[in-house]
């Protein structure tokens, strides 16, 4: 059962905010309490049909894939990047299908796993190192603007999306790190990822004041 540290009120539900005031609930020391409203879960034949039918699916392309790859095989091992591609998209629809999971999550870890999909197949592909150079600057800037609109949109949650706005803009500082160890050698798409990111923080210091400092505290434990 959570706790609400203003209202001083106890919710039995596994909502994190709290309903009258709309603060962070704090979490229980005790074990997890059950939801007092449950999801409702899909439990329909066609639906583990359709999900066996597509893991199946799934297993015959990749397999055929390697196979056909080790009988023609010329030097360009294309294969890894068709299975690579099929677990990067398994992975993006089961973290995005997931009803109980942050939003603002969901483009954090999506960026972070969409960054190393591209880097991988750059590599298989000889490494021309467009991804660091192009791609991976527009993921984290991309990021850095939908978890601002998800904020704006939903301004009453926002303690439930600040650390992880913190986090992916501290990620858009990446691409600024990759071009200091000349590992990047497009300044433009640095530019833009970096201010972006800087212009994300500072917006959320300026316009949270106190409340940001205090939620990044607790979310962080210091």
């Amino acid at each position: 059962m959570k706790t609400c540290i203003k209202c001083h009120v106890r919710v039995t539900d596994s909502t994190d905010v709290c309903p009258l005031c709309k603060s962070v609930l704090s979490e229980p020391r005790g074990p997890a309490s059950q939801n007092a409203f449950p999801t409702p879960e899909i439990d329909s034949k066609q639906y583990h049909f359709l999900k066996r039918l597509l893991i199946f699916l799934s297993v015959i392309v990749g397999s055929a894939s390697l196979f056909i790859n080790f009988i023609t095989y010329d030097g360009f091992l294309w294969s890894l990047i068709t299975v690579a591609g099929i677990l990067y998209l398994w992975a993006v629809i089961s973290h995005s299908v997931a009803n109980h999971i942050n939003v603002a999550s969901k483009i954090l870890v999506q960026s972070f796993l969409g960054s190393i999909f591209i880097v991988l197949i750059d590599y298989l592909l000889g490494y021309r190192g467009w991804s660091v150079d192009f791609v991976i600057p527009s993921i984290f800037s991309t990021a850095d603007v939908a978890v601002v609109i998800v904020i704006l949109i939903n301004r009453m949650n926002w303690r439930n999306y600040m650390l992880y706005q913190f986090v992916i803009a501290l990620l858009g500082f990446v691409p600024l790190l990759l071009y200091l160890i000349n590992i990047s050698d497009n300044p433009i798409f640095v530019i833009i990822s970096t201010s972006l990111s800087a212009l994300s923080l500072l917006g959320t210091f300026i316009f949270g004041d106190k409340a940001v400092k205090s939620e990044l505290r607790r979310r962080l434990h210091f």
